[in-house]
């Protein structure tokens, strides 16, 4: 028999999977929790700095909501680092690529491309890189 606790898991896990949020294996949530686990800030001081209710964070932490990246500017702060740390995992890591940052909106759009089965997905790609070619062209 499941006890309490393995139920609810499971069914965080379930309504994580299908509302596309990423969840504790998302790498900026990771990042955000390792720099708790080391204790330069409480959890509660980052709430307080950043101006986020606890049960919000405990969404994030879950996996079943994924509104941390509007609030990205403010954890970084709150937590002493850079949105590019968080972002990338490294300062070197974010050089070393393009430099880039990705609104709320766009990680959006890539956690609902990240559900669709691979051929869809890459039909879909191939149709934005068509579109803006000549979103490209019309603009030269």
């Amino acid at each position: 028999m499941k006890t309490v606790r393995e139920v609810r898991a499971k069914r965080a896990e379930r309504k994580r999977r299908a509302s596309g949020a990423p969840g504790t294996d998302d790498p900026i949530m990771l990042r955000i929790l390792k720099l708790l686990d080391e204790g330069q800030i409480t959890r509660k001081e980052l709430l307080k700095k950043a101006g986020i209710s606890p049960s919000v964070f405990s969404r994030w932490a879950a996996g079943t909501s994924s509104t941390y990246m509007m609030h990205m500017d403010d954890l970084a702060r709150a937590l002493g680092v850079t949105t590019t740390y968080l972002l990338h995992g490294s300062e070197e890591e974010a050089r070393e690529g393009e430099q880039w940052t990705i609104t709320p909106a766009e990680y959006q759009i890539v956690l609902k491309m990240r559900r669709l089965p691979e051929q869809s997905s890459q039909a879909l790609i191939r149709l934005m890189d068509a579109m803006l070619a000549d979103l490209h062209t019309a603009s030269c």
